[in-house]
């Protein structure tokens, strides 16, 4: 899998975190006031639990060709 494979339930209890590409085997939670940046695709087999007043962000890539 293109940037991994976390296996069980991942929590972002940081108050900032980056996370993508990767698949995720159980549930993922973001808590409280967390801040998720997604840089690529979020695969999550189980539920996606969002906290109260948690923001999510997509980070997008500018490639400049010359």
């Amino acid at each position: 899998e293109l940037g991994g494979i976390h296996i069980g339930n991942y929590t972002v209890d940081d108050d900032s975190t980056s996370l993508g590409p990767i698949k995720i085997t159980g549930d993922l939670t973001v808590t409280n006031n967390a801040n998720l940046t997604v840089e690529g695709t979020l695969w999550v087999e189980g539920n996606v639990v969002p906290g109260r007043f948690d923001r999510f962000y997509r980070f997008k890539r500018i490639r400049r060709f010359n």
